[in-house]
């Protein structure tokens, strides 16, 4: 098969029937209209600004739109060597009714997002040596998460509002490092 799938038809589980999705792509092969089983179509129109590269609108079928900016610049010496270069890390994202949802990704060299700030907090976040995220802190609680060799979280800690830490384990099979069915266990800890 070659070129880009325009329809998909699955069976449904009974009887005869089909869910079809759809999508529409432009000449380099962009995906900027797709359509769900209900007829429901949801388009993305890119940032002539930016080459047509990054999205800068997403329009869902009820004709509500997002928007979405992205750092276009790169930070220099005189020779042009490059220390810092932030084109296509995402900057800001609003919803359809002109909140500022997400603002102010920061990305270090390797280009792991290390700060957010979003109206109601700013949240860190720091990695190992292995590119694992393990901190991830903000000023409305800190959460501390650990992984396991392919980067499945396998412990999650969380402080709650009044203060008592809570705390999430997940068990993985060794064998296929996906979820057990239903291995879920909640502790609730002071410390």
């Amino acid at each position: 098969m070659r070129g880009n799938p325009t329809t998909v038809r699955r069976k449904y589980i009974e009887q005869n029937r089909y869910f079809t999705t759809g999508s529409r792509f432009d000449v380099v092969g962009t995906s900027f209209a797709t359509t769900d089983p209900k007829s429901n179509t949801s388009t993305t129109t890119f940032s002539s600004a930016d080459y047509y590269a990054f999205p800068q609108f997403v329009t869902n079928a009820l004709g509500h739109q997002t928007e979405y900016a992205w750092w276009q610049h790169v930070i220099s010496d005189l020779d042009g060597t490059v220390y810092y270069l932030r084109n296509g890390d995402l900057q800001s994202v609003r919803d359809p009714n002109g909140v500022l949802v997400s603002q102010l990704w920061y990305s270090d060299a390797l280009g792991r997002r290390t700060q957010e700030t979003t109206p109601a907090e700013t949240r860190n976040f720091s990695y190992d040596d292995l590119n694992y995220l393990t901190t991830q802190a903000s000023g409305s609680g800190y959460q501390y998460a650990e992984t396991n060799p392919v980067g499945n979280l396998i412990q999650g800690e969380q402080s709650d509002p009044a203060g008592d830490n809570i705390v999430q384990t997940r068990g993985f099979d060794k064998l296929r490092f996906s979820a057990l069915p239903r291995r879920l266990q909640w502790g609730f800890h002071n410390l």
